[in-house]
């Protein structure tokens, strides 16, 4: 099977380690976790993912951050989103 060609509008900012992920941006999407939602992939309850949000922001942020930089996703981070 062939990889199908990439639409151009996906490359405007050239390489994915181009890409520049900071705490402020993981927190921002922490703090718009709704608490009224089914668990994800993790089974982890939203009311709990966002009370410890500043605990594992720098965490994630690290972790996204190598993900970029080489361009790849952590074994069992593929399905979240």
């Amino acid at each position: 099977m062939s990889v199908p060609e990439i639409p151009s509008i996906f490359w405007q900012y050239g390489r994915l380690s181009d890409v520049h992920v900071d705490n402020s941006a993981v927190m921002k999407k922490l703090d718009k976790l709704r608490q009224d939602k089914a668990p994800g992939a993790d089974d982890i309850q939203p009311h709990y993912r966002k009370e410890i949000a500043e605990e594992v922001c720098y965490a994630l942020t690290t972790i996204l951050c190598k993900s970029l930089d080489q361009g790849e996703i952590p074994r069992g981070l593929e399905k979240c989103q």
